[in-house]
């Protein structure tokens, strides 16, 4: 379920970059008051008005109807779109138009379809996550939760495959490669090794994990301050990806997987000792 999950994500991706790119060529002024084409509020209007001209035309009770209930659509900016499609400079070439009013209402369908089978997916993922032990113990570190520990859990198996922190580091692939000369040198990157959907799991888990855990985010507030450099133009600090890889995250967050899966086996196996223990006795 999930690589299955994974590829549909990929699918709906290529219908959305195919629909930005229908929308650049048909209304490009869309983008100015609706940044992203393809959110349901966009779409809705899209497919109910497939070109400017139909837009321009529509009056102002029919938008309204086509943006529904959603509050991030003003009243003001649907007339300030209607106004902008009636001075568009998209394509209006007759045939051409055709073709893409077709391509665009069929990615529209199928996108929205896709979208069911996602959801019907991580519906099906969470309900095994919750009922399994392995579940129990990842969805109990700070980060991860139901689809992160589904995806960590069909990738790597058992954890019990790992007898150090430094294997399973391996098997994901975040091996950091680290060159510096002391003065002019001093770049990291990741081993091209490794699952590349782990990589992308275990990234998002530690950005989870500063984001809402207060321990994890003292932990990165203080690499920061002292692996990072402050630009002065832009006001920000340069590098906080490199301390992601290098030490506040995932080689922590993999030590901890080890750490955790074997306390709770180590007490498991103490609890049915006991209790064989008891009935012997």
């Amino acid at each position: 379920m999930v690589q299955h999950r994974y590829k549909l994500i990929a699918e709906s991706t290529r219908r959305k970059n195919k629909l930005t790119a229908i929308c650049d060529e048909l209304f490009p002024e869309l983008t100015r008051l609706l940044r992203n084409p393809n959110l349901p509020t966009a779409l809705a209007l899209r497919s109910c008005f497939p070109t400017p001209a139909d837009l321009a035309r529509a009056c102002f009770e029919e938008l309204r109807e086509a943006r529904g209930r959603t509050c991030s659509v003003s009243d003001a900016k649907l007339l300030e779109l209607q106004r902008l499609a009636a001075q568009s400079i998209g394509t209006k070439d007759p045939a051409r138009l055709r073709v893409l009013i077709v391509e665009q209402q069929q990615l529209i369908q199928e996108l929205a379809l896709i979208g069911q089978h996602i959801a019907q997916l991580e519906a099906k993922m969470v309900k095994i996550v919750e009922r399994c032990r392995e579940g129990k113990i990842l969805t109990s570190l700070p980060g991860i939760g139901p689809l992160a520990a589904a995806t960590l859990i069909a990738l790597i198996g058992s954890i019990a495959n790992f007898e150090r922190a430094a294997q399973l580091k391996s098997y994901v692939g975040w091996v950091p490669k680290v060159a510096r000369s002391g003065s002019t040198l001093d770049w990291t990157r990741l081993s091209p090794r490794g699952v590349r959907q782990m990589k992308q799991t275990m990234y998002l888990v530690v950005w989870r994990a500063i984001q809402w855990d207060c321990e994890w985010k003292q932990i990165y507030e203080r690499l920061i301050a002292s692996k990072c450099r402050y630009d002065e133009r832009t006001r920000r600090l340069i590098g906080r990806e490199k301390v992601i890889g290098r030490k506040a995250g995932p080689n922590d967050f993999c030590h901890l997987c080890i750490t955790q899966e074997r306390s709770r086996t180590t007490r498991a196996l103490g609890t049915r000792r006991r209790a064989s223990g008891a009935n012997a006795l």
